[in-house]
């Protein structure tokens, strides 16, 4: 290599390393890491002491590893290859399945292999809270339902990494409704999911999702309202509304959290309301506001039938895909963010029926409260 040539590499060796670690030090706002699942790290600020400089150096290394530049497309490229050469992540957050499937990570992996089961005192403690809040409802004439949606990986185990194995054979839910011996307060869809596998050429759940997609959701929707009517005449004229299907490209939220949303898509079939009753007309999930009752996230909708009942649904991110056919069954349908009931939701939104949808991962944490 000739002298020129050298110090021309060397030239714009430097040139490149300048403009990189120049572009790092600039401010940055704070923003979610969606593969980490937390906020991107701050600018510190500059230490007014020495007892300060060694905390600053720590916060000040977090900052640049945050906002190296292109950091998000060299994350993306390492995650994508080693998905699809590897066949692993490096997230904690996101394991790999079989064919292309993703599973969610942490905790859901011990529910998969059963590897945390119910004590004796944490599943007393459950069962109390559950029958206290039916108990409750029913002295004030309203009736409870819960309903718990299947995890993907107990809905498709077979795509499920080898890997991890069953360490019992009954998971908490099994134990859940063991416990309470057949209540018809609680409707487990796992067999409604396992029935509707058996005939549908369509998958019913996201291979890049948590969730079941609005297949899945609308098999669950309609053993909902099967269960409601069976339960009393109130809920005689619910009923599943016409729909219509649109195939379309998606890409959920496991390829986000590995930053691939848009590079892992897939192709489902769309589900949509033909000419919906249900209008939105208080919308505020996306917020981290309480209601005057103690509500979180509250989304009403109503139909404008005032024959219909309605109903208070205590929610988590499973219910987003069967809230559409839901809404329809009722006059006015009140959803919370959350798990734990008040008398002061109650008494504030007065519904003829309390509709809890749990995730059947849920059951690992801590009971719901019960302020009753």
């Amino acid at each position: 290599m000739s002298t020129l040539s050298h110090y021309l590499m060397i030239a714009v060796t430097s040139i490149t390393l300048t403009i990189f670690c120049g572009l790092s030090l600039l401010p940055h706002e704070v923003r979610m890491m969606d593969s980490e699942l937390r906020l991107s790290s701050p600018m510190p600020k500059l230490p007014s002491s020495l007892d300060q400089f060694s905390q600053f150096t720590k916060e000040f290394d977090a900052y640049l590893n945050d906002n190296v530049p292109m950091r998000s497309q060299l994350v993306s490229l390492r995650n994508l290859a080693r998905l699809k050469f590897f066949n692993e992540t490096q997230s904690t957050f996101v394991i790999a399945g079989q064919d292309g499937w993703l599973y969610l990570g942490g905790t859901s992996i011990n529910y998969f292999r059963n590897s945390y089961p119910y004590t004796d005192e944490s599943l007393s403690t459950w069962v109390a809270m559950l029958e206290k809040r039916k108990t409750w409802l029913k002295d004030r004439g309203i009736d409870y339902l819960l309903v718990i949606a299947p995890n993907k990986s107990t809905a498709y185990p077979e795509f499920y990494p080898k890997k991890y194995n069953k360490v019992r054979p009954d998971s908490r839910c099994d134990q859940l409704l063991e416990k309470v011996g057949g209540s018809d307060y609680i409707l487990d869809l796992r067999p409604a999911i396992a029935r509707e596998r058996e005939k549908s050429k369509d998958l019913l759940y996201f291979k890049t999702d948590t969730h079941w997609n609005d297949l899945g959701a609308l098999a669950g929707a309609r053993e909902i309202v099967d269960r409601l009517k069976k339960r009393s005449d109130l809920f005689e004229k619910a009923t599943i509304p016409e729909v219509q299907f649109q195939t379309e490209e998606y890409s959920g939220d496991l390829a986000r959290m590995l930053d691939l949303e848009g590079i892992l898509s897939e192709s489902t079939r769309a589900v949509k309301v033909v000419n919906p009753k249900a209008r939105t007309i208080r919308d505020e999930t996306s917020t981290s506001n309480t209601t005057s009752a103690g509500g979180k996230r509250i989304l009403v909708s109503r139909t404008g039938d005032e024959s219909l009942p309605k109903a208070l649904f205590l929610r988590d991110s499973f219910t987003t895909a069967i809230q559409p056919y839901l809404s329809e069954c009722f006059s006015e349908s009140v959803y919370f963010w959350q798990h734990d009931l008040s008398s002061k939701l109650i008494d504030a939104h007065k519904p003829d029926i309390v509709v809890e949808i749990l995730c059947e991962r849920l059951l690992m944490d801590k009971e719901p409260e019960n302020e009753l």
